[in-house]
């Protein structure tokens, strides 16, 4: 019986035991389990890679600032004697007595001596123009002060004349309204304007 107790307890030992062992096992590189860490076939990088096609790639696409080009403007000058000149100091000096403006503008309310204007010789445009009841006179006074009329209305006037210049000078121009009667009496005022150009 002695040893059937032993051998029972030997028994169950050695099936405790056979159920609480661990076996230990390694996987190498390369998937595999081996027993020992030392039984892993040494593995070594990868030289023969294959070249990249890059033929297969998609095409690059590249944007590109597009310069639009302006056209080139060249400059002009127009002189005092109306030639066309490529540049301002090829124009000629004209002389301060003889230089001339292309337009000249006057207007105001009541009777005017205008400042004095240089015309050349030739026909001149005068554009007039008068909102009021009474007369309305313009004279054109040269440089010796002597003066003619050219405009002698009643009423609102507006209207463009010519005149022909004789002589080239410095002139002035003389407005005079009158007055008219409003209804708190006579008044010398009335708005007018004259252009002046050659």
């Amino acid at each position: 019986m002695k040893y059937l107790i032993f051998g029972v307890l030997l028994i169950s030992i050695i099936a405790l035991a056979g159920c609480s062992q661990t076996v230990v096992k390694y996987q190498c590189a390369d998937g595999s389990f081996v027993d020992s860490a030392n039984s892993c076939s040494s593995v070594n990088c990868k030289t023969d890679c294959p070249q990249l096609d890059c033929a297969s790639c998609p095409a690059k696409i590249e944007y590109q600032e597009k310069i639009v080009e302006k056209p080139v403007q060249v400059l002009k000058y127009q002189c005092a004697d109306e030639t066309i000149k490529d540049k301002l100091s090829d124009c000629p000096v004209i002389p301060e007595s003889q230089k001339i403006s292309k337009l000249k503008s006057f207007s105001g309310d009541s009777d005017t001596v205008t400042e004095q204007f240089y015309l050349k010789s030739g026909l001149t445009i005068f554009k007039l123009n008068y909102e009021g009841d009474s007369n309305f006179q313009v004279y054109l006074i040269d440089g010796d002060g002597d003066k003619s009329i050219f405009v002698n209305e009643v009423g609102e006037y507006s209207a463009t004349k010519s005149e022909t210049i004789s002589n080239a000078g410095y002139y002035r121009l003389e407005v005079d309204i009158g007055s008219s009667f409003t209804g708190s009496g006579f008044s010398s005022k009335a708005d007018w304007s004259i252009d002046v150009e050659q």
